[in-house]
Order: C-alpha cells, then structure tokens, then sequence
C-alpha cells in the first residue's frame, strides 16, 4: 500500500507543487494586495494540500509513525498560525512572502522527518520559536525608523562577533564557523549578515563625498577578511556580493561594480592558490566521478539522487537520500530531487526566485535611500545564498558549503531567515500604510544631495538591472538541472560507485537486450514465488559485449543499466500495474549485434584467447565482439571466485577494447601513412630497398619473419610482403616529430571516442627517440601497444575516405510495447587523414590481399583488403600474435574486421581465415 501511495502521490506533489509556484509568479499580475486575494487562497490550498498528501504517505511508510500526527498538526498548525496572524495583525502584509516563507518551510519539514524524525522535530521547535520572536519586528520597525543613526555600532558588532569566531573558535573541517554558548552552537556569521547590510546601508546612505565610501569598503573588507580567516568563504562570498551589488545601488558607478567584480575574480583565483579546500571543491567541480574517492565525493552522491530521482522522484520513502552527505543541511536540496523530483526541485528554485524578485521589487518603492539600500541588502543576501547551495548541489557551480535558508536544516540559519523575511515585511507593511514611512523631513526635500550618490531613478535602473542578471543567473542553473536530469544523468546513475542503482529493480523488471535482428540475448524471467533470474540464451556468446548483471555488472548490462531499468510503458498501463502491486517491464534495448557474424567470430577464435571486433564502415556500429577467454553469464555468481583467481586467463577482461598488444605489422599502416605524407608521389614510386632478411643502422638490427629475403622491393610491395628491413629503414628516414604527430593523430597516446571501457593505446616517439626505437616503432615492435579496438577504428578510417565514425553498441530502445523510445545514430568523430591518403592505403591493403600475406582472404565472391601483422611479445622471437585488420569490399567498403589471436604465431595463417568467416557471416555465405 505504502508504495502505490508513494508512487502516485510524487505525480500529485508535483502537479500541485507547480499549480503553487504558477501563483507565485501571477502575483506580479496585480498592483494592490486586495486584488491578489484569490491567488493567496490558491496557494495556501495547495500548501495544505502537499502537507497533507506527504505526511500521509510517510505515515504509512515509516515504522515508528506513532508520533507523526501530533508533528503533522504542530506543522500544519504553525504555518496556518503564521499566513493567519499576518492577515490580522498587519492588514499591510506582503502575503506573498508569508506564503512563500510557509511552503519552503512545510518542504523542510517533509523532507527532514523523511531523513531524521529527531533533526525535524527540533527543526520545527526552531521555526515556531523564530517566528514568534520576529513577529514583533514589523511593529518595531514600524514605532523606529531612524536605525540608520547606529551603522557604526552594527559595523562594530559585526566584526566583534566575527573576531570571537575567528579567536576563540575550533575548526571543524578547516573552517572555524560556530562557538559553543552553554551546549548550543551558535554561528555569528548568519546573524552577522543581517547587522552588515544595516552596516553598510547606513554609511552609503550618509556618503557625500569620495573617502566615505572609501571607509565603507574598508569596513565592509574588515568582515570579509575575517571570514576569510576564518576560512568562511561561502558565508565571504556572501558578503562580498552584497556589498558590491549595494555599492552599485547607491552610486550608480559601472566603475565600481565591474571593478569589484575584477577585485572578486583575483580574490577567488587568489584564494584557490591559498586554501587546499578550495581546489579540492573545484577539482570535484571538474570531475567528480574520477575524483569520487577523495574531492568528487559529495558532489558525485548529489547527482546520483538527482539522477535517480529523475523528473517525478522516486517517491517518497522509495530512495536513498541518507547516502548523500549531509543530506539534511547543504545537500537538501538533493534529497529534495531524489523523492519528489527534479521538476518539484525546479519549482522549489522558482519559488525562491519570486521571493528573490518581490524583495528587490519592495525595495524600489523607497525613496529613502537608507531602507532601499537595506531592502536590497537583504534580498541580495537571501538570493546569492540560495544561488550558493542550489547552484553547487546541482554542479553549476563549485561547492561553497551554505545551506538553503528555511529549508536545510540548522538552527541558526531558520532563526536568521525568518528575521530577514520578518525585516523586509515590516518595511512593506509600513510602506502600504504610509508611503513616506521611511522618509525623514530633510530627504523629502532631497533625499540624496550628493553628487556621488545617484538619484531614485538612476537607482531603481540599478536595481532591476541586478535582479534582471540574478534571474537569468538562475534560469540558466535551472536549464542545467533539466539538461542533465534529461541528459547526463544514466551516466551517474550507471556509475558502478551509485549503489542506488538497485532502487529501480524494486519497481521495475530488468528490460531485454536484443541483437540487431532481434535475437535475445539478455531476459529476466519471473519464476512463480516471484524471484527473478536473469537468463543469457547464448551463453558465453556474447559474454563481454553483453556482459553480466550479477556480482556487479560489465558490457551493456552495465552501459544500459540505467535503461532496462525504466520504464517507458504507456503511463495509464504503468499506473495500473503499480496499484495492482505489479512492477512495470523494463524497456529493452536493441543492440548493433549480429548473430552470425558473433558466433563466426567465436567459433573462429577457438581456444585460442585474444579477440575479434567488426565495425559497420560508414557508421561506427559495433557488428560483433569477442573477446577470449570467456565465461557464461548465467553461471557467474557460482564461477566468481574461480574466475577472479584465474588471473592468468582473466575472463573478465574484454581484450577487444582493454586488451594491449603490441600491434606488429598492422602499425605498417601508421608508417607508411607517414612515409606518404613526408614523400612526393614521385618519391614513394622511386623507393626501392634490397632485402636480406635484415636492417642494421648504428648497432640496430631488425629482422624479416623468420629472417625471409624478399629481395628488391618497392614500397607497395614492402608493404603487401610485410618487410620488416624495409620498414625499419623507412622509420629511421621519417621526421621523429612528424611521425610522432601523425600517431597522435591517429588517437594514440591520446583518448578513444568510445563509451566503452578501454586501455589507451601508446607509442613512445619522441624528439629523443634513437635509431633503435625509431625502427622498433616503424614495425609495431618494442613498446608500441594498441587494442584492437583501435586498430579497427584506424582501419574504419581508411575504409571510411579518412573519417573516423565513433564505434556504438546500440541502435534503439524500445519499451515493452515495442515502441522507439530513443535512437542512436552515427557519430562523426573528425577525419584521421585527407581523402587522397586514405585511397592510396586502401590500394595498398587490397594489394596485401591480392599479392601479400594476406592471400587466403582472396576469393571470387567479395573482394577485401587488409594488413596481416605477427606480433612477437617475448624474447622468444619463434612466438608471435596473429593480427589482421581489414575491410570489404575493397571497391567500397562496408565492414570492418580486426582480429588478434594471441600465441597463434603468422596473422596470414590463421587471423585471415579468422577474418574471412566473419566476412563470409557479413555477406551470407
């Protein structure tokens, strides 16, 4: 039961949650409170509504529930209490910002009893005595209005509790931000946030000439540096913006905004040479999942619940969110996502953004600068914060450590939250009832006198500028969230280190996996007590492309995780099953596999291990892999143990993409690509080289296979007879920079285009590279490695007029109806080489075929073309790796084939005929 309501209930959240966000925006529709009445009864409908609706399903989810209902009405009754007081006790209210203040802190609520019953209780606790506390402060402000006569004892005050922290403070994790006053923590720097804006508010208001804002800025820097100090710099940050974007207000000056921005940018630059914490928040920004051990933790644990969660949540009770750290504080909003959703999350950020905007519209209706500066102060305060911890959760931003005012949990910052909202209230509230409230005798007559000052006009340009940037500013954090919910997520959520993965087999059963003509190669079958198997029919066929979903997860079952675990079903069709407790089928996914060409290619291999790879030559699709030695997917939770002690054969590697070998002759399609490009046609018909079965140069020797005299050859023929003496000859004549660019370029030393796990292939020509290497690379010898992955994707290239196509597994997914959900189509990488080079080595490979070592590829149905290489990769130079990389027809090529055949000795004997019956599967015979 408790999952059909959690299943539902996120759909109706977020419909609701959406209806109340709506409202918040029509708002700006109507001019006078009276008029807004309506939308204020929709919203508080909806808040109530969403209250309700969570609190019920967590009721009946959680085990210990007994004490929920009294918490569900202290909630409740706290919020109601507080839209109702506004209404009566100050007719003048911004019911808006009530309102608003009230949902953000019902979504806390919700969220904090989900992750900790305790933290939610005592959050509540909070709330209720913050809000009674403040509720007077409409009033105060309303009885006194000269607080602008005390700036010096709020600058005093600021850098006094400040200095206490940065004194008498014990760092916690680096950065000293609370003190401990008989058992409660207490953390000066939210309070102090308010008594600075007053601060700088009241200098900027009385500054008539030059060196006062000169003395503002070093009181404003006094706070900021001891923040610093403190190491503080999320809260530093805060206050540098503030006092930035008031500066701008109150002078108008271009010159100081972008100059403080220059200042702000060299601070931050300054501060990431300076604080090890910092570069560890920006080295997690940049990767977070290949830092996930040590800097890319947190931020890696938020986008798993944000991808998990995707657009509707979870559900709540149905996710993980306490394997987010700090999920209650700083990453809430994480949670928040993973349960409700992303688009919930989204209208939670647009939420705020209307606080944001109603804030720094109140503030325009001042004409004393003083509470402008206040005004904006404030609402700056509250959106930079918000930006902060949204922005870093969602990875807009680097992390900054603030949490999201009402809703993380923390005291200090519910108590400092609700003064702020309770301060721009009271403004409001005694602006509706007299509109020169605020307005001493001597500014009514002029109010900024000054000529460093602007004038109300030039101000409220000012104003509407800033919140035209910080609203963009969200926009585009909002468009992140979506792109990646949409986008980037299955790569998180496919992450072997998100242990949330598994959430989904609660609701879903695994989807299929399907060959290109629709063969099975993967299926979950549901046994009678319910239990699922999960069935391979080809056994160890497609044992690395498809791989396995027990004891972990490899090939598409780990690329496509994610996938067979979503369901894409007809949405009435998944509502039924999930109230008649049924899980939904998984979608499937429909693979470039071909089944022929798969088992020509296993069969070919026999027992001998290495691997065999086919690539669509106009596409990049991935038409058969195999790797050996191998394993059945069906058996691998009984063989693990024996498996993984094997590491001699290692069955798990997938030698087609992490298998490195050297890559023997077929790297003479590197060298002679080369030697083209360095030579005039003229030059490259004039080579000629007299072959002993050797080369020598300065001490060097390299040798022909089993030390064969091929007698005068030309470069075609060098290269069809694969004639290491000259070979070695043409690598010492090349230009070591040239060559070495040239590799590059091919991908090596470099990374592959490929979504697949893959070693990164290695030549090791340099500028100080001697003879001996220089001929040991020219014929794929010495420390040259590659993957036969790469080899394929070189010779696709060559196929391919010089363009390589990024090789892919997957054509579509479908859902369990059959219909297309998602397509992959092919994926130009770049061109590798001109047109003209490519054509010349595609007449050089079929000339191997037709002349050279490859001649049992030749037969009367197709023609092909290729490079046949034995690789040696000991000192025993009798033992080699046959290799064979090629491509038919030779005329117009449409397949790719790569084969290495480890220990198999000559690539002619026996990785050509390897080649040829995958061939013949390609082409039917």
């Amino acid at each position: 039961m408790e999952i059909i309501a959690a299943e539902l209930s996120k759909y109706i959240l977020t419909i609701l949650m959406a209806v109340y966000t709506f409202q918040c925006f029509l708002v700006f529709k109507f001019h006078h409170e009276s008029e807004r009445h309506g939308i204020y009864v929709r919203q508080n409908a909806a808040m109530v509504i969403i209250n309700l609706i969570a609190f019920t399903v967590l009721y009946l989810g959680m085990e210990d529930n007994t004490r929920l209902p009294v918490v569900f009405l202290i909630g409740q009754l706290t919020t109601t209490g507080v839209i109702i007081f506004y209404s009566i006790a100050y007719k003048g209210a911004n019911r808006l910002i009530v309102n608003n203040m009230c949902m953000l802190l019902t979504v806390s609520f919700i969220i904090l009893i989900r992750l900790s019953f305790d933290k939610a209780l005592k959050q509540i606790m909070i709330a209720i005595a913050s809000l009674i506390l403040t509720s007077v402060i409409p009033y105060i402000l309303m009885k006194f209005k000269n607080l602008r006569r005390f700036y010096y004892l709020f600058a005093g005050l600021g850098i006094f509790m400040l200095l206490v922290v940065l004194v008498f403070s014990t760092a916690i994790h680096g950065s000293k931000l609370s003190i401990n006053i008989g058992g409660v923590t207490f953390q000066p720097s939210e309070f102090v946030k308010l008594s600075f804006v007053f601060a700088i508010a009241g200098m900027l208001a009385r500054a008539k000439k030059f060196t006062d804002i000169v003395i503002t800025a070093l009181i404003a820097g006094a706070h900021i540096i001891i923040l610093v100090l403190s190491r503080d710099l999320g809260s530093a940050l805060i206050y540098f913006v503030v006092y930035i974007t008031m500066l701008f207000i109150a002078t108008g000056s271009y010159l100081f905004l972008f100059g403080g921005l220059a200042a702000g940018v060299f601070a931050a630059g300054l501060g990431y040479k300076l604080f090890s914490h910092v570069r560890v928040r920006v080295e997690g920004f940049r990767d977070p999942l290949g830092t996930i051990d040590n800097a890319g933790y947190q931020i890696s644990q938020s986008l798993f619940a944000i991808g998990t969660g995707g657009f509707f949540g979870m559900g709540l009770l149905q996710g993980a969110p306490e394997k987010t750290p700090v999920a209650a504080s700083d990453f809430i909003f994480a949670a928040i996502c993973e349960e409700l959703g992303v688009l919930f999350g989204i209208c939670l950020i647009l939420v705020c953004v209307s606080i944001f905007v109603m804030f720094m519209n109140i503030s325009m209706k001042f004409t004393d600068l003083f509470y402008k500066l206040v005004a904006v102060g404030l609402s700056m305060t509250y959106g930079v914060q918000v930006f902060l911890n949204i922005g870093g959760v969602t990875k807009f931003i680097p992390l900054t450590g603030v949490t999201l005012p009402l809703v993380s949990y923390g005291g200090n910052s519910i108590m400092v939250s609700v003064t702020m909202f309770s301060i721009i209230q009271g403004m409001y509230n005694a602006f509706y009832k007299d509109k020169t409230a605020f307005m001493p005798s001597s500014a009514k007559k002029a109010v900024n006198p000054s000529p460093v000052l602007s004038d109300r006009v030039k101000e409220n340009k000012g104003i509407v500028r800033v919140t035209s940037a910080f609203v963009l500013l969200f926009i585009l954090m909002i468009v992140n969230v979506g792109y990646f919910t949409g986008f980037n997520a299955p790569d998180f959520i496919n992450s072997p280190y998100n242990t949330r993965q598994e959430l989904f087999a609660k609701k879903v059963v695994r989807g299929r996996i399907l060959s290109r003509n629709r063969d099975i190669l993967a299926r979950t079958i549901v046994n009678d007590d319910g239990t699922e198997t999960r069935s391979y029919p080809y056994k160890n066929l497609f044992a690395h492309s498809v791989g396995f979903s027990d004891k972990g997860r490899s090939g598409i079952e780990l690329q496509q995780n994610f996938t067979l675990l979503t369901s894409d079903s007809f949405f009435p069709e998944r509502i039924n099953n999930t109230l008649n407790g049924r899980k939904n089928p998984g979608d499937n996914v429909i693979t470039t596999l071909d089944i022929d060409m798969q088992a020509a290619a296993y069969k070919g291999l026999g027992s001998h291990k290495g691997a065999v790879i086919a690539l669509e030559a106009d596409t990049g699709k991935i038409l058969c892999m195999v790797s050996k030695p191998d394993f059945d997917p069906n058996s691998i939770a009984e063989a693990w143990d024996k498996i993984n002690e094997d590491q001699k054969n290692g069955a798990l590697v997938n030698r087609a993409t992490q298998g490195l070998y050297p890559p023997g002759s077929t790297f003479k399609i590197v060298t002679m690509l080369e030697f083209i490009r360095e030579n005039s046609p003229e030059a490259f018909e004039d080579y000629s080289f007299d072959c002993k079965g050797s080369f020598s140069d300065e001490g060097y020797t390299i040798n022909c296979y089993h030390g064969q005299e091929h007698g005068v050859v030309n470069a075609p023929e060098a290269f069809a007879k694969s004639c290491n003496s000259a070979f070695a000859q043409i690598g010492v004549s090349l230009d070591k920079k040239a060559f070495r660019d040239t590799c590059e370029e091919l991908l090596f030393n470099n990374p592959l285009p490929l979504k697949l796990p893959y070693k990164q292939s290695y030549v090791p020509i340099n500028p100080g590279s001697d003879k001996g290497e220089l001929m040991q690379t020219a014929i794929g010898q010495g420390k040259s490695q590659s993957t036969p992955i790469h080899i394929a994707m070189i010779t696709q290239a060559i196929a391919n007029d010089g363009i390589l196509m990024e090789p892919y597994l997957i054509d579509h997914i479908e859902n369990a109806g059959g219909d297309r959900i998602k397509s992959y189509s092919p994926k130009e990488y770049g061109r590798l080489m001109q047109k003209d080079y490519s054509e010349r080595l595609r007449e050089l490979m079929t000339q191997v075929v037709e002349e050279g070592t490859a001649t049992r590829l030749k037969n009367n149905r197709y023609t092909a073309a290729g490079k046949t290489g034995s690789a040696e990769y000991s000192s025993n130079k009798v033992m080699s790796h046959a290799w064979f990389t090629g491509f038919a027809p030779a005329e117009d090529p449409k397949v790719v084939v790569t084969v290495i055949a480890e220990e198999a000795g000559s690539g002619g004997q026996f990785a050509v005929p390897v080649a040829k019956a995958v061939l013949d599967a390609y082409f039917g015979i």
